[in-house]
């Protein structure tokens, strides 16, 4: 795409020192590198003309993205592919798609694969186990980002801004354990306190922080997607 996946990455990490996208469309792939070099003048990228499902890389990467890029494959690519990727990634692997129903049954088949594997299921997950809102729910979270003027016309909005649905899984080449418990809903004030729908191996436990605990001034500042270590 227009590499925005690279724009995340280097808001985060601004020591790294060499990234490869991969696109099959020849515009966009022109579109990122201009994007790229006038956000981040420092770093040249390396871009390959290709699908992702006929690409395989010449060398491993200490991070791998794959970002809005499953959905768009048919259903016996997805495993090869990510198979492929995992095999030249150094440290970590991030797969981020679209937060509907779609979406998260492309994550949970990957994170069913990763368990399969005793792979190291770094985030969203706060355990290894099953995952309990498979076939009653489908674990998203969102990002809200301003629209533009622009925008806003030609989506026919009001709203100043947009709230994008996004399900993602992120898993390690160490062993590391989850830290805290998900928050899988936007918390819920009550007159009690706050109620936080928290991820667990059995079932989501919804827990409340009551306003005379010692924990509520610190849940007032937790939101959806959040980690909690109550």
């Amino acid at each position: 795409g227009t590499g925005a996946a690279s724009w995340a990455v280097l808001s985060h990490f601004p020591h790294v020192q060499h990234i490869h996208m991969v696109e099959h469309n020849k515009e966009l792939s022109f579109l990122a590198q201009n994007l790229m070099q006038a956000g981040f003048p420092h770093i040249k990228p390396a871009i390959t003309l290709e699908s992702l499902a006929t690409y395989t890389p010449d060398q491993s990467y200490d991070l791998v993205t794959l970002s809005y890029v499953m959905n768009e494959l048919s259903p016996s690519k997805h495993m090869p592919l990510i198979q492929k990727m995992w095999a030249h990634c150094n440290q970590t692997f991030v797969v981020v798609e679209p937060g509907n129903p779609k979406g998260f049954q492309i994550i949970h088949s990957i994170r069913e694969w990763a368990r399969t594997q005793n792979i190291s299921i770094l985030a969203p997950c706060s355990h290894d186990g099953i995952c309990p809102l498979y076939g009653k729910d489908w674990c998203h979270f969102t990002a809200r980002f301003p629209r533009s003027t622009r925008l806003r016309q030609l989506k026919k909005g009001a709203l100043g801004y947009e709230d994008e649905p996004f399900s993602y899984l992120i898993l390690s080449k160490s062993h590391q354990t989850p830290v805290g418990a998900r928050i899988l809903y936007p918390p819920q004030k009550t007159p009690q306190g706050i109620n936080l729908t928290l991820c667990q191996p059995q079932s989501p436990k919804i827990e409340l922080i009551t306003k005379k605990s010692h924990l509520y001034k610190k849940s007032k500042n937790k939101d959806w997607g959040d980690c909690w270590e109550g």
